[in-house]
């Protein structure tokens, strides 16, 4: 009798461990492809994939796996991405509830407006708090997304405070493979990882707990998302021939230079960074940007959504409010958002009322953002 129930005993533990070496991660689009899946996968553990796209769902559950294509100007190389499983969100709820209350990680790579969905089912999944040690990863581009996804649980009727939900940082350039829609291209760089106030350990080989990740997270928002969209809204309007010639046109970037500036201050001010350190992140940034893939791709599908990205807290604005914080002159930060603005008029996107009225919304929460506000319509009017 003794010895049957040590046997049972040690099978439910092997069936715990190998539980807790199957990760649940939503979102089977070009990121989740691309970067999370296969880091999840390289650090050895098995992952359950949930997407909204019947098509994708189907493909994954028949093939368990799909092709990840690396490309960089001096080499290309292909490998195979295995998974376990793969789930429809909306057709089989069920399954993913179940499947999610077996893990302790689930990681998502879906995008703002669907987290909700997401937080929904994970709280069906969760919503006795047993076994505790649980992790949501969010590998989405949202600043203080911890807090945003914390307020989802919330409203689903879950105790976040039981989930360590770190802020994250996430960055590789993926895409569909335009011959083959299963497939994905990626660049071979890539960075990921996680606050390690909130989650000193991930246990996950290849997602590092990053003392300051705000830094990292800002350094990344406004080297690499900043510049691209503000080069690209720029070369739109002085028709240049795509983000390549864009990046590397001498006229423009020296128009844009002052601005560039107000973010090395934000950066070194606001979060600590080290010139060298600036340095040496502003020319790989350069660099990617500029190279053979990133060059040709049409600056629209960068310098969409702008008025999104004019937002106070986002990455064209911030910046700005950031520098002006510290005292710092933000006449150059103005002048280009006034171009924007302006611009956005003189094309019809928005009439001059409807983008005084936005952009009075958006800044005017503070002195700094009064301020700013002032000085962007003061140029537009002037701009006539």
């Amino acid at each position: 009798m003794f010895k049957k129930r040590k046997e049972a005993i040690r099978k439910r533990i092997e069936e715990r461990m190998e539980q807790r070496k199957t990760v649940v991660h939503f979102g089977a689009g070009a990121l989740g492809k691309g970067l999370v899946i296969p880091v999840l996968r390289d650090s050895g553990y098995k992952v359950a994939v949930v997407d909204a796209n019947p098509e994708v769902v189907a493909y994954l559950k028949e093939k368990k796996k799909y092709r990840m294509k690396i490309a960089s100007e001096v080499s290309r190389s292909e490998r195979d991405i295995d998974v376990e499983d793969a789930m429809l969100i909306g057709g089989e709820d069920a399954r993913i509830v179940a499947c999610v209350r077996k893990a302790d990680t689930v990681t998502t790579s879906v995008r703002r407006e669907n987290l909700g969905g997401v937080a929904a089912l994970i709280r069906r999944a969760w919503a006795d708090g047993s076994d505790g040690d649980r992790r949501v990863l969010c590998c989405e581009n949202i600043e203080n997304v911890s807090r945003f996804f914390s307020g989802l649980l919330r409203e689903n009727g879950g105790a976040p405070e039981r989930i360590k939900i770190p802020d994250t940082v996430v960055d590789r350039g993926c895409a569909s493979d335009p011959s083959d829609r299963m497939s994905v291209i990626t660049e071979p760089f890539f960075e990921i990882g996680v606050d390690a106030k909130v989650l000193p350990d991930t246990r996950i080989r290849l997602i590092p707990s990053v003392e300051n990740l705000e830094k990292d997270f800002m350094r990344k928002r406004f080297l690499m998302n900043t510049f691209a969209d503000v080069v690209a809204y720029f070369g739109l309007m002085e028709n240049l021939a795509g983000f390549g010639a864009a990046v590397r046109d001498a006229a423009l970037q020296a128009r844009l230079a002052p601005y560039f500036n107000l973010i090395r201050l934000a950066l070194q001010t606001a979060y600590g960074m080290s010139d060298e350190e600036y340095a040496r992140w502003r020319s790989f940034y350069m660099e990617r940007m500029g190279g053979a893939d990133n060059g040709s791709r049409p600056m629209e599908s960068i310098a969409r959504g702008i008025w999104d990205k004019l937002d106070y807290k986002e990455r064209i604005v911030y910046p700005v409010v950031l520098a002006g914080r510290n005292a710092y002159d933000i006449g150059a930060g103005t002048d280009v958002v006034a171009a924007i603005v302006a611009n956005e008029i003189g094309r019809g996107r928005m009439s001059a009322p409807d983008a005084k009225t936005r952009c009075e919304t958006m800044w005017c929460v503070d002195e700094i953002g009064k301020r700013i506000f002032a000085r962007v319509w003061e140029k537009v009017e002037s701009c006539g």
